[in-house]
């Protein structure tokens, strides 16, 4: 008889290759969890529930805005326990996404010597519980020795034009004598203001110190902490990392094209400054580049020679002057490798998109795009993408954060024609994305569309003739009498007004759902995300703040899609792949037979954006979503709702 050797199940997950493996595809809540199974696997799963720490994520920052007070005390969660999980697990730490200058300090300290990404963001504006009472009470004394706060900043006398140096504190290393001074006082407290002293030494400590780092990014918030002299310093803590692939900074780094040839394996840059030097040579390693500034045609061209491999470049925008050297420029160019081009600025004339001529100009150079996106763009714009990109997937318009200005009579309004060139035209297109932008009804109508594998549509639609609500009630009273003899000429106005309605909306859901690849389809004309990093009681006027917020209280659109199945609504069932859809700001005059509808025909939908208009009810409007809101919860607590305005703003 043979044997057969068989090995018990409960041995199995006791063999640490499996385990490793297993952890690496587990959240953390899960690891956690696992941790505490057995001993075993503990030693086991540690490393993997300490390789990366993000504290934007799960009880970090609820934790961090307490830990200098008693509650943090009380709970066991203050500065000595923040010091001694990174002195514990310090040495399991890979990657480091920080925002608190706790967190930087402890890392610093542990030290977290085997890093392989670290990556600071808004690391200025995170402040405590504690600290923000104090900088609220020094706001308000400045208030009360001037009323009008902004002219600290702004007057011309010189003794209220700049704020005075902040505090400093000792030196971690004589390396920094010399290189570091401090920043303006802005509003921080005294104590801030030297623990900010210390945070960037320990930041450029632990840069320095891990010299296997592929990725580091530094956001402009880190820049404010301190100021750095030397960019012979930054050059060289940065250049003593050979590994690394990724880099986003704040700081100047003197000349680029010097600074990437010294980082041989560098895929990814993004910077705040740029020299326009006609270098010698290429360097082949660069992929990614992003410039937060304006460049020429001739920059542009200059960047494109100096890194073929280049896929994707991101600038502030391209200026509308031709210089009279672009030609000789474009000799010595053969067509760019270029997959993704970026405009992130908001000056609409100097964009590509928006001057047919520069358009022309650079466009031809890029036949392997496939992604654009823009601020603005003409339809002229439109036509030359179209033109000269053949391979294009996704279209996108930047800058979603001013879309509402339009409803408020303080812009121009919406793009017309624009994205009904791209849909007709364009059957490689994937992605559609375009909060300014409008679809009116005639062009949907009359045009036949192309792109049938679109799987993402971001825009609005308008131009369709709905009843106006006296007209509704005249409709009501036909109904009720369920006969149409003996209408009056008005009444026979409104029958046909509302037959004129229905085709629209038949027409309109016919076209839509021939996109049965569609994963998101958002229909609003409301803000997406307001910016609220800089918002204080000195900068409210004008702000996107005061503009959500007036937002609520304006009317709904009311030339959009009826979302209501006597409209045609059930005429979108062939988008079983939907995972989103929005409709925030429009009349939709859903109710819960239409929320039934899609529980059950959009079983992949994941997320609903229209249902949260506002934070509290203050309207009949608000008050209807919150019904349908809690309705759909109900009917899919699967399906998660979204803000138009974060809760945070109000």
């Amino acid at each position: 008889m043979t044997h057969i050797n068989t090995v018990r199940t409960e041995h199995i997950f006791d063999i640490v290759e499996i385990l490793h493996v297993l952890g690496q595809l587990l959240s953390p809540p899960d690891l956690l969890a696992c941790c505490q199974v057995s001993r075993h696997w503990n030693n086991v799963l540690i490393p993997c529930l300490w390789e990366t720490i993000d504290d934007s994520q799960h009880s970090w920052s609820r934790i961090l805005a307490h830990y200098d007070s008693e509650q943090g005390k009380a709970l066991g969660q203050d500065e000595v326990w923040v010091k001694t999980i990174f002195a514990k697990y310090g040495e399991h730490i890979k990657n480091l996404t920080l925002s608190w200058r706790i967190l930087i300090d402890s890392a610093n300290e542990a030290p977290c010597s085997n890093l392989r990404s670290l990556h600071i963001t808004n690391v200025s504006s995170k402040l405590t519980l504690r600290e923000k009472v104090l900088q609220d009470r020094i706001i308000r004394e400045i208030v009360l020795q001037d009323q009008n706060v902004r002219q600290i900043r702004t007057s011309n006398d010189p003794s209220t034009d700049q704020w005075s140096p902040a505090a400093t504190g000792p030196y971690l290393s004589p390396e920094f004598e010399g290189v570091l001074q401090p920043s303006d006082t802005t509003y921080r407290p005294q104590d801030l203001q030297g623990r900010d002293w210390i945070t960037m030494q320990n930041f450029w400590i632990m840069a320095r110190r891990n010299v296997h780092l592929r990725s580091l990014r530094m956001s402009i918030g880190l820049r404010a902490l301190c100021k750095i002299t030397s960019d012979d310093f930054i050059q060289d803590v940065i250049g003593g990392l050979p590994e690394l692939q990724d880099l986003a900074t704040s700081f100047q780094v003197g000349d680029p094209y010097d600074f990437v040839a010294r980082l041989r394996n560098l895929e990814s840059l993004c910077t705040f400054r740029w020299s326009y030097r006609a270098p010698s040579g290429t360097l082949s390693s660069l992929k990614s580049l992003t410039i937060h500034e304006q460049v020429s045609c001739r920059q542009l061209f200059v960047l494109l020679r100096h890194f073929p491999s280049l896929e994707s470049l991101a600038v502030r925008s391209l200026d509308k002057s031709i210089s009279e050297d672009t030609s000789a420029t474009i000799v010595d160019i053969i067509p760019s490798q270029l997959k993704r081009l970026t405009f992130s600025g908001i000056e609409r004339a100097h964009h590509v998109g928006n001057n047919i001529n520069l358009a022309e100009a650079v466009l031809p150079w890029v036949p392997h795009l496939e992604h654009i996106e823009f601020y603005s763009v003409s339809q002229d714009g439109a036509r030359a993408i179209l033109s000269h990109c053949q391979q294009l997937k996704s279209v996108v318009q930047s800058r979603d954060d001013f879309t509402i200005f339009a409803q408020l009579g303080q812009n121009a309004g919406h793009q017309f024609k624009v994205f009904a060139e791209f849909l007709r035209n364009c059957a490689t297109l994937r992605v559609l994305t375009g909060p300014r932008q409008m679809l009116e009804v005639n062009e949907i109508v009359e045009y036949p569309w192309v792109s049938d594998q679109l799987e993402t549509l971001r825009c609005q639609i308008g131009g369709l003739e709905r009843l106006r609500s006296e007209e509704e009630s005249i409709m009501e009273g036909i109904t009720v009498r369920k006969t149409t003899a003996g209408v009056s000429s008005g009444e026979q106005e409104v029958l046909e007004k509302h037959a004129r309605f229905l085709e629209q909306h038949r027409l309109v859901y016919e076209r839509l759902a021939t996109f049965v690849h569609l994963t998101s389809l958002d229909l609003s004309y409301e803000l997406r995300s307001v910016r609220l990093a800089y918002q204080d009681s000195r900068h409210m006027a004008g702000s996107p703040l005061l503009v959500a917020r007036a937002a609520k209280d304006r009317p709904l659109i009311s030339d959009c899609l009826a979302l209501t199945l006597e409209s045609g609504l059930g005429l979108l069932a062939p988008l079983i792949n939907l995972e989103m859809f929005g409709f925030s700001g429009i009349d939709h005059r859903m109710c819960k037979a239409e929320l039934e509808w899609m529980a059950v025909h959009w079983l992949r939908l994941k997320t609903i954006r229209g249902l949260i208009d506002a934070h509290q009810p203050r309207s009949e409007h608000d008050r209807r979503n919150a019904m349908l809101r809690e309705y759909m919860r109900a009917l899919r607590p699967d399906v998660e709702h979204e803000s138009v305005v974060p809760i945070s703003s109000y």
